[in-house]
């Protein structure tokens, strides 16, 4: 087991579970069950020159329903892909091949993300921060964690109203 901590007020809201791989490639079984572990969200990332392989739709197609609109896309390594045309072309393939699958895709580049991260986002590293889309998976993960948050509390509401009705 390892801890990591990051100076991040969303991170102390969530428990993050790192899950290495979750199909055996030669059975294509589970080797995690992963709704035991009652995940809310997933974040599934994928290495964009290599994006959405079929073991992962299959390994994707596993996982509880429910995650799918609770799941955000992350293709990894955009720093390695030649221009913004490139950039496009996986952004495309990936949305024409994973579909309504996930709440949102988004293209990063971590070790650009990394070199500016804490550092003031404002003039080049800010743009840094931007052009590496960290700042869209951080505004993607604000809105899934907002959403979950809204609906918990929707959930409590209507299990209160039930309790104070039978009461």
């Amino acid at each position: 087991r390892i801890e990591v901590g990051l100076p991040s007020h969303r991170l102390q809201a969530v428990q993050i579970l790192d899950l290495p791989g979750l199909v055996d490639a030669r059975s294509g079984l589970p080797l995690i069950d992963l709704p035991a572990h009652h995940a809310d969200a997933a974040i599934w990332c994928t290495m964009s020159t290599q994006a959405w392989k079929e073991s992962e739709r299959t390994a994707w197609s596993l996982l509880p329903p429910r995650l799918s609109t609770r799941g955000l896309l992350v293709a990894t390594h955009r720093d390695l892909l030649h221009d913004h045309r490139d950039q496009e072309k996986v952004l495309g393939r990936l949305r024409e091949e994973v579909g309504t699958s996930f709440a949102s895709i988004n293209l990063v580049s971590t070790t650009e993300a990394l070199a500016v991260m804490g550092k003031d986002r404002r003039g080049l590293d800010g743009a840094v921060w931007i052009a590496s889309g960290a700042e869209a998976l951080e505004s993607a993960l604000g809105g899934l964690l907002t959403h979950l948050r809204e609906q918990r509390a929707a959930a409590a509401l209507r299990m209160t109203s039930r309790v104070a009705q039978r009461a």
